[in-house]
């Protein structure tokens, strides 16, 4: 799996050459996370010695510190670069609060009408009861 994602990204035209630099760090990243859940036979069969399991925690933190600055603009929208993910975690004028509210208020979740039991049971519940602060 490793190699296969490896040799297609290396071997895909990128309209932007800073995209290969990340996806290799999480194509390594998603091996020594495997490595981590599964490395008993590795160990069983000699291929892994003592204090290896220290070198693969070791190896796994480095890549997630080289990741952690990149982690928000490789998964959000940006008109300027033109990816086609949209999350509300971050975008490229940083307000990500009111990018929030107006997804929330474009939800297909607010489309609908107030179901019939709202005011009957869920609304007195919600009141009768104020705190006193």
């Amino acid at each position: 799996m490793f190699e296969m994602a490896r040799s297609r990204s290396v071997s895909h035209a990128w309209k932007d050459k800073n995209i290969l630099t990340h996806l290799e760090t999480l194509i390594k990243l998603f091996a020594v996370k495997h490595l981590m859940d599964d490395s008993q036979f590795l160990f069983e069969m000699g291929f892994f010695t003592q204090g290896s399991s220290l070198l693969r925690d070791q190896a796994f933190k480095s890549l997630l510190t080289t990741l952690r600055p990149n982690m928000i603009p490789i998964v959000e929208f940006s008109p300027v670069m033109g990816r086609a993910i949209h999350t509300t975690i971050g975008n490229w004028h940083g307000d990500i609060y009111e990018q929030q509210l107006d997804v929330a208020k474009a939800s297909r979740l607010n489309k609908t009408e107030v179901p019939p039991y709202y005011n009957s049971l869920m609304k007195p519940t919600m009141t009768m009861r104020k705190p006193n602060l």
